[in-house]
C-alpha cells in the first residue's frame, strides 16, 4: 500500500485522516487533516510526501481544537505555495514589450515560485501590463485565457501549459476493473452560440466566435481589459467557447488506493475512461482530484471533462 506522510516545520507528524485537493479552477492546492495534538502559533511550512516523493508543499492556514469525544487531536487546513500570491494585493508599474512567460516569472519569483512553460505561446509579447493594488493572479489568469493557456502550480513552480497537451502514462480507468464508482453528467448551461470578447473601450478591439451546437439566441459578451488587440480578443473568445464545450460532459470517478501518477502531476492530463455498461469510451482531461486517507482506507476521487474539444478519440 502506498504511504502518505506529513511534515510540519520539518517534523514528521502522525495524522488520523487527510484530504489533499488539486483543481484546474484553483491555482493553490488545498489540504486538511486531523493530526495528533501539536501547538502552532504561526503558519508553519507543510510538506506532504507520497512514498518519499513530495506531492504538495505549502503552509498552515488554520488550526482548530474542540473538547468532545469525536475529535482526538488538532484539525488543520492550508494551501500550497501559490496561496501567498493569490492572497496578496500588489502594485506593479507598467511593463512594456515583455513576454507572458517573463511576466509570470517576474511576479512568481517575488513569492518564491519558479516558472516553467510547455507552450511557445507563452513567449508571445504583451504590449503593456500593470497591476493596480490587486491580486496578481487576477491579471495573469486573464492573460492566460487570452492565449488559451493554463496556469498550474507544480513542484514549486507555475507551469504554463495548453489544455490537454499530455496524457497520464500507462493508466486507463475501466469500470469493473479499477473504478469503485463512475458517474457521467451532461450540462449545457454554460454553452452559448455566440461569444463576443471586447477589449478596453478606448481600443475598440473585439472578436466574435460562434458554436453551432448551441441555441442561436444564446449570447455572451465578455469585457477583457487586459486584451491588447483583436488577436487577444479572438483567443479569449475561443477559450471561453472551448471551456463551455469541455464542461458539457463531466465524469466523476473513484479509485481504490492512492497513486503518485494520480496526484497533482495528473492535473491537465488526458486519461482513458471506459464503461461497457454505459457504452462510454473516451479520453478525458483531469480537472480535479483529491487524495483521501483514513486509518483503514485510501481512495482517489477524480473529476474529468472533455479536453476543450467536442470529443477526443479513444
Amino acid at each position: 500500500m502506498n504511504k502518505l506522510t506529513l511534515f510540519i516545520a520539518g517534523k514528521e507528524i502522525q495524522f488520523f485522516s487527510a484530504k489533499l485537493g488539486y483543481s484546474l479552477e484553483k491555482l493553490a492546492h488545498t489540504f486538511e487533516a486531523e493530526i495528533t495534538y501539536e501547538s502552532f502559533d504561526k503558519p508553519e511550512k507543510v510538506e506532504w510526501r507520497l512514498n518519499d516523493k513530495v506531492v504538495m508543499t505549502g503552509q498552515l492556514d488554520t488550526t482548530s481544537t474542540r473538547t468532545d469525544s469525536g475529535r482526538r487531536g488538532l484539525r488543520i487546513s492550508g494551501r500550497s505555495l501559490s496561496a501567498n500570491m493569490i492572497d496578496s494585493r500588489i502594485k506593479m508599474d507598467a511593463e512594456y514589450g515583455q513576454s507572458f512567460k517573463a511576466l509570470v516569472g517576474k511576479i512568481a519569483g517575488e513569492f518564491g515560485l519558479g516558472v516553467v512553460s510547455n507552450s511557445d505561446k507563452s513567449n508571445e509579447v504583451i504590449d503593456e501590463f500593470q497591476i493596480n493594488c490587486e491580486s496578481p493572479m487576477a491579471s495573469l489568469a486573464q492573460l492566460a485565457k487570452q492565449k488559451n493557456l493554463m496556469l498550474i502550480e507544480r513542484d514549486g513552480s507555475i507551469l504554463i501549459e495548453a489544455p490537454g497537451t499530455y496524457q497520464v502514462e500507462n493508466i486507463a480507468l475501466i469500470e469493473g476493473e479499477n473504478l469503485a464508482s463512475f458517474e457521467i453528467d451532461r450540462n449545457w448551461t454554460d454553452l452559448f452560440y455566440q461569444y463576443e470578447v471586447q477589449g478596453p473601450w478606448e481600443e475598440g478591439d473585439k472578436a466574435v466566435v460562434t458554436y453551432a451546437g448551441a441555441n442561436p439566441v444564446r449570447k455572451r459578451v465578455i469585457m477583457a481589459d487586459k486584451a491588447s488587440d483583436g488577436v487577444s480578443c479572438s483567443d479569449r473568445a475561443e477559450y471561453e467557447k472551448n471551456l463551455a464545450i469541455a464542461k458539457g460532459l463531466s465524469v466523476k470517478a473513484t479509485i481504490p488506493g492512492i497513486w503518485l501518477e494520480l496526484s497533482g502531476i495528473a492535473l491537465n492530463r488526458l486519461v482513458l475512461i471506459k464503461s461497457v455498461k454505459q457504452s462510454f469510451e473516451e479520453k478525458l482531461l483531469i480537472k480535479s482530484l483529491s487524495i483521501n486517507v483514513g486509518e483503514k482506507s485510501q481512495q482517489t476521487e477524480l473529476e474529468l471533462f472533455r479536453p476543450f474539444a467536442e470529443k477526443s478519440d479513444a
